[in-house]
């Protein structure tokens, strides 16, 4: 099995009209299919399809399956709801066959490739590429979504690409993306990526954090967390010098060097105040977040340098204390 057709009408678990996650049939009334026009919008066929599920289901049609082969333990996990089915399913895996690894260098830019649709989550792709305009987002790929991409001035749309082609731009990208936000069982872009060497910013949802080893072969970030994508992509772009000499010619700001474990807060000063910003996932100390942070006169300057160089991580703005300081430090 490579999708839901077994439990839901749409093969999808999810609604087409507003993008949600859905598990509503899977106890097997499936009147939410014909209220929500499941079935391409069309209220007739998605009667058509809720009344061939429940054929199947009243007349057991299922118990006539001795396994089910599943490609993730996410689908497994639902197919295990459906009584006909409990204690048939086994899962495993899609086999991925990709030539030898390209001898090429990195290039500058990050890689999205597959569909170009909502539920592949290009919503949240494409705002934290307009909240990253330093970095180049290359599109290799097709779909509805098409010309909201061609219109980002720092992205790429190279169009659907396949063989040598799509191996090399995989293997030169600095990452891919597959921010994901409809239940994927096993997605063969993550698996592609990672052999040809390449990390991958994935949703954490369905089967993909199986593919993914976070921290290792990839990040595992939650789906529709614009914020979440751009301070990864931050990460991978941190470069201190490159950082360093943007923000100086931008801002007149002397940094201290960019953390490189991102578990401590980065500490720097815009016109005599001190600014901290904490990564995602280890935020400022709370000392340093409070109202009376925001009263400081630097507080608008400092949230557009962010905003522009660093996405959306947590920020503040403060006095100059040693206390604080050290507080940030140890945090």
């Amino acid at each position: 099995a490579h999708d839901y057709q077994l439990l839901c009408p749409n093969h999808m678990l999810n609604r087409p009209d507003t993008m949600e996650n859905c598990t509503a049939c899977l106890g097997g009334k499936y009147t939410p299919c014909v209220q929500h026009r499941c079935m391409h919008g069309s209220r007739a066929k998605s009667l058509l399809g809720a009344a061939e599920a429940t054929l199947y289901r009243k007349a057991h049609t299922y118990k006539e399956i001795d396994r089910v082969i599943c490609c993730s333990a996410f689908m497994q996990s639902q197919m295990e709801k459906h009584p006909d089915l409990a204690g048939r399913t086994r899962v495993l895996h899609n086999f991925c066959t990709v030539p030898p690894r390209p001898q090429v260098e990195k290039e500058d830019y990050v890689l999205y490739f597959g569909r170009y649709d909502k539920e592949k989550g290009i919503d949240t792709l494409l705002a934290a590429a307009k909240a990253l305009p330093q970095l180049h987002f290359v599109f290799a790929g097709s779909g509805t979504m098409a010309e909201e991409i061609q219109q980002l001035p720092n992205a790429t749309d190279v169009g659907f690409c396949t063989g040598d082609d799509l191996y090399r731009r995989i293997a030169a990208a600095k990452c891919s993306i597959y921010p994901s936000v409809w239940y994927e069982n096993c997605p063969y872009s993550v698996m592609e990526s990672i052999a040809l060497g390449t990390p991958v910013l994935g949703t954490n949802i369905g089967g993909i954090p199986e593919l993914i080893e976070d921290g290792k072969t990839g990040v595992l970030l939650p789906p529709g967390d614009t914020k979440a994508l751009g301070a990864a992509l931050c990460r991978l772009d941190l470069e201190p010098e490159r950082l360093a000499a943007q923000l100086d010619l931008d801002w007149n700001i002397k940094a201290e060097p960019v953390p490189t474990d991102f578990r401590e807060p980065w500490l720097f000063r815009v016109n005599g105040s001190l600014v901290v910003i904490g990564f995602e996932g280890h935020p400022v100390p709370g000392n340093a977040a409070d109202e009376q942070a925001k009263n400081c006169p630097d507080w608008p300057d400092a949230q557009e340098m962010a905003s522009t160089h660093l996405a959306y991580l947590a920020l503040a703005v403060v006095a100059e204390e040693a206390t604080l300081v050290e507080n940030a430090r140890t945090a």
